[in-house]
């Protein structure tokens, strides 16, 4: 065989060989990627919905303690207050009340104007169940007495040198919490549903509820396991399930099989195709530019001879040009580089509005708190300062009442920019929920927390509104350097001196130096 040929045999063999390797490991990578992508997608799902209940009953768990050590310090009408603004801030929870062991009862807002006059607290199953239960007592589902609408409690006894004081309670909307749940839905194929340790069914988003009353036996089982595969309907469902701490309850999930490899079986195709593609592209091209080869590698052999022959300059040049090929490197080069910057501008989008609370333009709830958590860490490993600021709006409510809610944003909106250009650059805003921020302050001292507290706070008393309306804001200033503490810890004690501020007549700033 002639060695033009042999050239061309290897140079076909050579291309399409590592062409279809690269293919496959390509598609199979890529298949990878996407499935563990769409995976941790619907984890992403679930966990919102598992965040959301464990919020939920995790408040509920320090606001009835709180609640309690107040009845039991205070007179009825702190009591009263304090009740009143848990009941608007509680998410998920109609409004706190307290029944007394001679039969009075408190309620917070939110709660009916009216109860029947036969009414008595103490033969509620609310009541009947704390008092005979240690802890927390989570009742039935049942059909409220008043507003009719389905609703379940979880309540506590309190207790005063050993003889009962009563029940402290909170009334929780079954629909809020699973409106709340359907908003975290990825589509319409993923589900929630959440029973009770009775293996009862509380909540329910979707057509859990006909599943549930099948598979009751398997669902139950699935409250100490990890997931489930369950056939729906000639398809394979997956759930997984998540104990809610504090109660007996647990959330789970689930979604359509093959919808969650959807994605996967399209790339499966697309990647068939385009290997297939390729393959008889490069096999056309190895035929052409393989004869084009040969005929290149005879005059190379000639160029070459001249050049052992002596006669450099000139063919040299003649080599130089035909063995150039650094234009086509440098177009592959350049789009490579543009593809990168796309890519990077594109994931840089992406972070910005995973991060950024999209009507104030400042870091979420959730970007805030893991900066705060990342500082934290760094305080209680290299014994750095830093103080943490909490404020809300003062009868935000009452603004949004009055005026409407598009006011409300734009007061929002121009209270976070008064504050942001308050800080330092290395100072940390975010929106922690609703009217109610997060300043993160790094190596900064109590006091120095403190005045930056007060700065704000004037600035945003000094704003100008229309029809002469007044916007104040209320704030605890807590500090940290090196103490061990844990976030919760923490967002505790900042929340407590903002309901202090609350309390001591609002717009005002209260600080106490943590140990």
């Amino acid at each position: 065989m002639k060695i033009r040929d042999q050239v061309y045999l290897i140079s076909f063999v050579s291309s399409i060989i590592p062409l279809v390797l690269l293919a496959l490991l390509t598609f199979f990578t890529l298949e990878y990627e996407l499935r563990r992508s769409e995976e941790e997608k619907l984890d992403l799902v679930f966990t919102r919905g598992e965040m959301y209940l464990d919020d939920i009953f995790t408040n509920l768990d320090s606001r009835l303690e709180m609640l309690s050590d107040i009845y039991l310090d205070h007179d009825a009408e702190e009591v009263q207050e304090y009740m009143d603004i848990f009941s608007q801030r509680s998410d998920g929870v109609e409004y706190f009340a307290f029944g007394s062991s001679d039969g009075g009862m408190y309620v917070g807002d939110g709660s009916p104007d009216t109860f029947p006059e036969e009414y008595d607290p103490r033969t509620r199953p609310w009541y009947e169940g704390a008092v005979k239960t240690d802890g927390y007592f989570l009742s039935e589902v049942f059909v409220h007495a008043v507003t009719e609408a389905p609703a379940l409690t979880i309540s506590k006894r309190v207790e005063s040198g050993g003889r009962v004081e009563g029940v402290m309670a909170a009334l929780i909307n079954i629909g809020d919490i699973e409106r709340a749940l359907i908003k975290n839905k990825r589509g319409k194929l993923t589900d929630f549903f959440v029973i009770n340790g009775r293996g009862d069914l509380v909540i329910n988003t979707g057509d859990s509820r006909e599943n549930f009353e099948k598979y009751k036996e398997e669902f139950i089982g699935l409250m100490e396991e990890e997931d489930l595969i369950i056939e729906y309907r000639g398809q394979n469902r997956l759930y997984h399930s998540h104990a809610v701490p504090g109660v007996n309850l647990t959330i789970i999930g689930g979604i359509l099989e093959s919808e969650l490899m959807a994605p996967v079986a399209r790339l499966q195709k697309i990647m068939l195709f385009i290997v297939l593609l390729t393959i008889s592209i490069s096999a056309i091209l190895t035929l052409v530019f393989g004869r084009r080869f040969a005929n290149s590698l005879s005059r190379l052999s000639h160029i070459i001879d001249n050049i052992a022959r002596g006669n450099y300059s000139k063919n040299i040049v003649k080599l130089t040009d035909f063995i150039d090929v650094n234009s086509e490197l440098y177009l592959v080069k350049e789009g490579i580089k543009r593809m990168q910057e796309e890519i990077r501008n594109r994931e840089a989008r992406l972070k910005m509005i995973s991060e950024t609370d999209p009507l104030t333009k400042i870091f979420n709830r959730g970007a805030v708190m893991d900066m705060i958590e990342m500082e934290l860490q760094r305080s209680n490993t290299f014994g750095t300062e830093f103080s943490l600021i909490m404020f809300d709006l003062d009868h935000f409510k009452n603004l949004n009442d009055t005026y409407g809610h598009q006011f409300g944003d734009e007061v929002l909106q121009e209270v976070t920019k008064t504050a942001s250009e308050t800080l330092k650059k290395a100072d940390v805003i975010g929106r922690y929920g609703g009217e109610e921020f997060l300043i993160l302050l790094p190596d900064t001292e109590l006091e120095g927390g403190r005045a930056t507290a007060e700065r704000v706070r004037s600035k945003i008393m000094n704003l100008q509104w229309r029809n002469e309306i007044q916007v104040t804001a209320s704030f605890g200033v807590t500090h940290c350097c090196g103490g061990g503490e844990e976030l919760s810890d923490l967002l505790t004690s900042v929340d407590s001196l903002l309901y202090r501020a609350k309390k001591k007549g609002r717009n005002r700033v209260e600080i106490k130096k943590k140990v």
